[in-house]
């Protein structure tokens, strides 16, 4: 049962990896020629609520919510985005059921499937990843490239049992972060009272 319930997780953190997929089908970066410092006016910065976490996004987001359907049962996945042009921004966040979440007990493994997800659903290739913390929780950051849309993200992925929440911003593969794309990734605080996962 416990390695059932364990392949389920696997699965449905699989398939909560869809937002970095659906980022690239609404910001193809192949015929969008950058931004220059000079030609865009400075975003109004709002504060996102995204389920327990709180983020900073440069202008006024739109929301969708999707459910994905996975081995372990139907996920809901909030996804939050803005398209800027030369950039995009999105934040999701999905809870699993008690069944799920309660079997995601090796970080790691978590982590990594839900790389493997993005990659994957995405047609990406890995530049280079680490681990990272977000209030005591664990997380992962994954830097990547989609040669087919000529574009670079960079993906946060944080678990706070029962939340997955993922940071995404992609920008063209010729430049680089922007200070607007490091203050966005640098922005989440989680709000829920949650201890943090071993």
């Amino acid at each position: 049962m416990k390695r059932d319930a364990r392949k389920h997780a696997a699965n449905a953190l699989r398939a909560a990896a869809l937002p970095l997929c659906l980022l690239l089908v609404m910001f193809c970066f192949d015929a969008r020629p950058a931004l220059s410092q000079g030609g865009a006016a400075a975003p109004k910065w709002e504060t996102v609520k995204a389920g327990g976490m709180s983020i900073d996004m440069p202008g006024k987001p739109s929301r969708q919510t999707q459910t994905v359907q996975s081995a372990g049962g139907p996920v809901e996945v909030h996804l939050i985005g803005i398209d800027r042009g030369s950039e995009g921004f999105m934040v999701s966040h999905n809870e699993f059921p008690a069944v799920i979440a309660n079997a995601l007990t090796d970080t790691k493994t978590l982590l990594d499937a839900g790389r493997d997800g993005a990659l994957k659903n995405a047609d990406g290739k890995l530049i280079s990843e680490r681990d990272l913390t977000l209030g005591g929780h664990p997380g992962r950051e994954v830097v990547g490239e989609v040669p087919s849309k000529k574009t670079a993200f960079t993906l946060r992925v944080y678990w706070v049992k029962p939340h997955l929440y993922q940071v995404i911003y992609l920008h063209p593969q010729a430049s680089a972060v922007t200070a607007d794309g490091r203050k966005f990734l640098d922005s989440p605080r989680v709000e829920q009272t949650a201890a943090p996962a071993n």
